[in-house]
């Protein structure tokens, strides 16, 4: 298989995605000037597309002044030349969700790599909640200085004025990771209804049936709600109904990873409660981090309880057998406990998409109906 080929779960048209690969190789040298591109028919065979989306691309790149065809010989790559600088350069303006923790800056990380192939410029913000919602202050601030936005939106809809002046003032933004169904706009993030779905049935698939899923401190994010939708759905096709019991909203729900919380015995009390409470074999954390926290909780628990065993009688049979699967940047470690599946989502990859769709929006289809461009997770497993 070529390794031009375009994607069909890429939101940008064909032929645009043919534009900007040729271009890359143009600006990359693998083009010389004065130099032919392949003709159209091995353009077709290297990107598996129509005649006509080679031709749409290849208009592109003249109206570019990149190429040029010159009749009965074929294209050329032009000499490059003062009137080819960036005068069409634009600046994109990333504002995260707050702290960039390391899944954030793999976000800030795509869009910066999409931004530098485009020759734009990119400007992050970091702008904390309450700055956020000054809407007059902010929107000055931010329409002075960008072309357009990529936004990780805050849960429970804390920003809301915000995108809604966004919209007012006809800025193109995306959002990126989650999005606000009230407000009408481009949306890039993961597939986390399927993820979640996929999780679940891997647990079921492995004997498990009393099932639990945890969410933190952001259990209003869409991405969340998401997770627990798919979660609620592949229990409910198994038959399991009853699950007010197995969504353990509580537990975690004042656990925010960034205030230091680690060694707080309140969390881990709680869940050690709700798992002697329900007796669950299987635990889903609803990302990295509450991963993480459920793993330093059992151990702490499972510690206390071989204390307590030993001192007793002895006995070595204390451990409470539970498995975790969640989601997260990386596969499960092979020698680590407890965690048995990932759900793999890397932030670069939803990064680059959402800037190529606001670099689209910005050059060719402002006036578009909004996107939602929702990219598959894979589910790594555990291999010892």
């Amino acid at each position: 298989m070529s390794k031009y080929q375009v994607s069909s779960d890429n939101p940008l048209p064909l032929y645009y995605q043919v534009y900007s690969s040729l271009r890359e190789r143009i600006e990359s040298g693998e083009f010389q000037p004065d130099s032919p591109l392949p003709a159209e028919r091995k353009l077709v065979d290297d990107y598996g597309v129509s005649r006509i989306t080679i031709v749409k691309a290849l208009d592109k790149l003249e109206s570019d002044d990149l190429i040029e065809r010159q009749h009965g010989r074929g294209t050329f790559v032009k000499q490059p030349s003062s009137s080819t600088s960036n005068n069409d350069a634009k600046v994109i303006g990333f504002l995260p969700g707050g702290v960039l923790n390391p899944y954030h800056y793999s976000v800030q990380l795509g869009i910066a790599r999409t931004t530098t192939q485009h020759h734009h410029y990119l400007q992050v913000f970091g702008l904390d909640e309450a700055s956020r919602n000054r809407s007059d202050d902010i929107m000055n601030f931010i329409t002075d200085r960008v072309d357009g936005l990529v936004v990780y939106p805050l849960p429970d809809n804390r920003d809301m004025k915000l995108y809604q002046r966004l919209l007012d003032a006809r800025l193109p933004f995306v959002m990126v990771d989650r999005h606000y169904r009230e407000i009408a706009a481009d949306y890039v993030g993961y597939d986390n209804h399927q993820a979640g779905y996929d999780l679940t049935r891997f647990l079921l698939e492995r004997g498990h049936q009393r099932i639990a899923i945890l969410p933190h401190y952001e259990v209003n994010a869409s991405s969340i709600r998401e997770r627990i939708a798919g979660y609620r759905q592949a229990m409910n096709e198994a038959g399991f109904n009853d699950l007010e019991d197995f969504i353990w909203v509580d537990v975690y729900a004042n656990y925010h990873p960034t205030l230091n919380m680690q060694g707080n015995v309140d969390l881990t009390g709680a869940l050690q409660k709700r798992l002697e409470a329900t007796q669950p074999s299987a635990l889903i954390g609803i990302n990295h981090d509450v991963a993480q926290r459920l793993t330093f909780d059992l151990m702490v628990i499972n510690a206390e309880r071989a204390r307590v065993a030993i001192a007793q009688n002895g006995s070595t049979d204390y451990e409470l057998p539970v498995e975790i699967a969640t989601f997260g940047i990386s596969p499960p470690d092979d020698y680590g406990p407890y965690t048995v599946a990932v759900a793999l989502h890397q932030g670069e990859t939803i990064g680059e998409r959402a800037a190529q769709l606001l670099i689209e929006r910005l050059n060719h289809d402002f006036e578009g109906e909004p996107r939602h461009v929702e990219v598959p997770m894979e589910i790594r497993v555990r291999t010892t």
